[in-house]
């Protein structure tokens, strides 16, 4: 599932955020379909924009454990 918002003022959008939501249990992550139908929401389902799924092509790699751990500033 994912979720799109605009940062705005006066009419003027300064920021938009992206955001994936995942539900994991067991170290596994879930039919987000499912659990939508299970709550009740009869919705048809809405595939997102391609330029969406651009966005979280490789977000799987965000995840994965890593040996080293940095801290960036920018």
């Amino acid at each position: 599932m994912y979720h799109s918002h605009a940062f705005k003022k006066d009419k003027i959008i300064y920021a938009i955020g992206y955001t994936k939501v995942a539900f994991w249990k067991k170290n596994k992550v879930q039919n987000m379909l499912d659990i939508i139908h299970k709550s009740g929401f009869t919705r048809d389902e809405r595939l997102p924009p391609q330029h969406i799924l651009n966005l979280f092509n490789n977000d799987s790699n965000l995840l994965k454990p890593k040996t080293d751990s940095h801290l960036y500033i920018r």
